[in-house]
């Protein structure tokens, strides 16, 4: 009858366990616990390994001009689509802080060669942009807020949906367009 007791005690403490560790996480993919605050999961440097608005890829070339150029052959005519694509694109939070910087490497169109030669040629160049601000947690700590210094928008809100200490993922909508954000910390 004894070893009975401590057996039924044993499965309510294990069921009671579980239960407490299920209802531990805050964020929708995780982590389950953590012995990481959410201020120092969040502090580091991060590479963004994917990153979407409205379901397409930062990192996918955008095409923002093109056209034709005439040859110095009247009766030929060059194609052209001016390009862009993201190399690389990092954020690093600090206490309060954060920072982001990019590489765009474009390709456009070089005029004199291209028709001289009735041949697309291209120029490649990078084009690097950063800027940062003031990050803040809500008061639920549900999500995460960034407060650029530059800029026409002031705050963006992001939710978050993981937050490990190496990994991260955040949704929120600027300028109407929904953000995916997927990162890595950098090591």
């Amino acid at each position: 009858m004894k070893n009975l007791k401590s057996i039924l005690v044993l499965i309510i403490l294990t069921i009671a366990v579980v239960l407490l560790f299920q209802s531990c996480s805050k964020y929708e993919e995780g982590p389950k616990l953590s012995l990481y605050s959410k201020k120092k999961r969040v502090i580091g440097n991060w590479s963004i390994y994917n990153h979407s608005v409205d379901g397409v890829s930062v990192f996918d070339p955008e095409v923002y001009s093109s056209g034709e150029l005439l040859c110095n052959n009247p009766s030929f005519k060059v194609k052209y689509s001016n390009t862009r694509r993201m190399n690389f694109y990092n954020w690093e939070f600090k206490d309060g802080a954060y920072i982001y910087t990019q590489e765009f490497i474009h390709n456009d169109i070089d005029n004199f060669n291209s028709t001289r030669n009735c041949y697309p040629y291209y120029d490649s160049y990078s084009q690097f942009e950063t800027d940062g601000g003031e990050w803040e947690f809500s008061d639920d700590k549900k999500e995460l807020i960034l407060k650029p210094y530059f800029g026409l928008i002031r705050k963006k809100t992001f939710e978050i949906k993981k937050l490990e200490y190496s990994e991260m993922h955040i949704i929120g909508t600027i300028e109407g367009k929904k953000h995916d954000i997927y990162l890595t910390r950098k090591l």
